[in-house]
């Protein structure tokens, strides 16, 4: 089959559907080299934000398919280009163009906006809420990474439970613990963090729940001044500025460290220096900070809600994300646990974030695409040899 890939996120700065679409084209073309694939951009890969060198080392053709207008790049550009290249199934993220002559598989990470439409801009919520239910049902397939987005899709969207796909995501390789002590002393050195610090990861948004994140956090503090700074890792979304007013508000100037964007290269470095990841999100599609942390050794604090008792298991510290008084009850906890706790933690982290596997994602999502494509096409992938 020829397969055409939506790849337009390569070129942002990390985010979940870049971390998604890159461990997935790193793997497609060699788990199933029966199939060809199409990687689409908008822009030259040298105009991309983060490092892309190792997309030279896949079997793939990359194209720019270029379109004056961004606006109608998934509505003009993707059909002419999948018509002219005779591509059997594309893959894109949310949004499907309107017509186009091959079925389309979608990825909708989450549906956050209309769980908590608070968190989006206006004009940004009324285009979601109409394009992305219409999306999944115009789509052959849905790809998902939880069984909590599944549930949502079928609930908010009305499609069929049999139209969705849920192939769970995994942390990166990069994510693994840095045991070099030198290496860490300096990068706490040069990111001021020399103390013992908790940390955030997440653009600030209204969803990250940070407001209610800082006022259990100073709960906390007012109880016991050995509590870890606070290190806040992520670059600014919508209503951001309320985050730093409440800083100020309660006096945690001294307390809390604002470390901006963070590239992937930097988080494993971040993660292992961490006491702990707090990540009391108030929805999530999956929620992949809670697996890197894990990963690279770090305990984690996370919400009872969405996707991430799926991810955390038994290994993290759950907390009802509404309720101030369980993210302090939560921090508490982590403040308190001894030695041997943390060890057993932290082991458990470990545990639970190898049972995730982006090879096993690229392999459902490969089937995902068998199931999509034309009948006849899809009894001769059935019947190619697998390696």
């Amino acid at each position: 089959m020829r397969i055409a890939i939506d790849c337009r996120t390569l070129l942002e700065r990390k985010t979940g559907d870049r971390t998604y679409i890159a461990n997935l084209i790193r793997r497609l073309p060699g788990l199933t080299p029966e199939n060809d694939y199409l990687f689409l951009l908008h822009r030259p890969l040298q105009e991309a934000a983060e490092d892309t060198s190792w997309l030279a080392c896949l079997r793939a053709e990359i194209h720019v398919v270029r379109n004056p207008s961004p606006r109608t790049w998934t509505a003009v550009s993707l059909p002419s280009f999948v018509r002219k290249h005779g591509v059997d199934v594309l893959h894109v993220q949310y949004i499907v163009p309107p017509v186009c002559p091959c079925p389309v598989v979608t990825t909708i990470h989450d549906l956050s906006f209309y769980r908590f439409p608070q968190s989006f801009p206006p004009r940004d919520r009324f285009l979601l809420q109409h394009l992305i239910p219409f999306s999944a049902r115009k789509a052959h397939r849905v790809i998902t990474g939880s069984d909590s987005t599944r549930r949502d899709l079928v609930e908010i969207c009305r499609i069929p439970d049999g139209h969705i796909c849920v192939t769970p995501y995994a942390a990166d390789a990069i994510f693994q613990p840095v045991a070099d002590a030198s290496r860490l002393r300096t990068f706490r050195q040069q990111r001021g963090l020399e103390s013992p610090f908790w940390l955030s990861v997440g653009v600030l948004q209204p969803r990250k729940n940070l407001t209610r994140l800082l006022r259990a956090y100073h709960q906390v503090l007012q109880k016991n001044r050995d509590v870890p700074l606070l290190a806040i890792a992520g670059k600014r979304g919508w209503i951001a500025t309320d985050i730093f007013r409440e800083v100020v508000r309660m006096h945690l100037n001294e307390r809390v460290r604002f470390l901006g964007y963070v590239p992937d290269e930097v988080l494993p470095l971040l993660y292992s220096a961490a006491e702990a990841l707090l990540y009391p999100s108030l929805y999530e599609g999956f929620g992949l900070p809670v697996l890197e942390a894990m990963s690279c050794g770090a305990l984690v604090l996370t919400s009872n809600t969405s996707s991430m008792p799926e991810v955390a298991g038994d290994a993290g510290i759950l907390v009802d994300p509404l309720s101030v008084d369980s993210i302090a009850d939560g921090l508490s906890r982590l403040l308190h646990l001894d030695e041997r706790g943390r060890q057993e933690v932290r082991g458990k982290g470990f545990e639970r974030a190898s049972t995730f596997s982006w090879e096993r994602t690229a392999r459902q999502t490969a089937e995902v695409y068998r199931q999509a494509a034309p009948r006849d096409l899809a009894s001769t992938a059935l019947d190619a040899p697998h390696p």
